[in-house]
């Protein structure tokens, strides 16, 4: 009895396994990583200018953007500087900037989806600077 209660419960779990499921999260995947990002100082007055190539996976009917991240070290602490919610922009000056030799800025940036009323947020690019 025991062997065919076994028997039957695999049979069940296979079956289970090759059906067709449908979690309405599951086409939901985070945006990829941000790329084409360049950084450039300016003096006069004093910002900085990144700019990053559209993320074509972002334009969907709900929306998403993007999320701009700065430090003052390369592996330092990061903080989110500004939220760009069109993701057909795709640059961004940071004017809140000291371009001296004892401030040197790091920035990531990270593209996010709308779903369902909730921002899903992809991985965060490696940092950049304008050296």
């Amino acid at each position: 009895m025991k062997k065919i209660i076994f028997i039957i419960t695999c049979i069940l779990l296979l079956f289970a396994c090759s059906l067709d499921h449908s979690n309405p999260l599951d086409n939901n995947q985070a945006p990829g990583k941000v790329i084409g990002i360049e950084a450039e100082a300016i003096q006069s007055p004093p910002k900085v200018i990144l700019t990053w190539e559209k993320s074509a996976e972002l334009i969907t009917e709900e929306g998403g953007g993007y999320y701009i991240y700065r430090s003052l070290s390369y592996d330092g602490a990061y903080e989110r500087i500004a939220t760009i919610e069109d993701p057909t922009i795709t640059s961004y000056e940071d004017e809140e900037v000291i371009l001296t030799g004892e401030y040197f800025y790091y920035y990531k940036l990270s593209a996010f989806k709308n779903i369902e009323g909730e921002r899903l947020e992809g991985q965060r690019s490696d940092p950049v600077s304008y050296w």
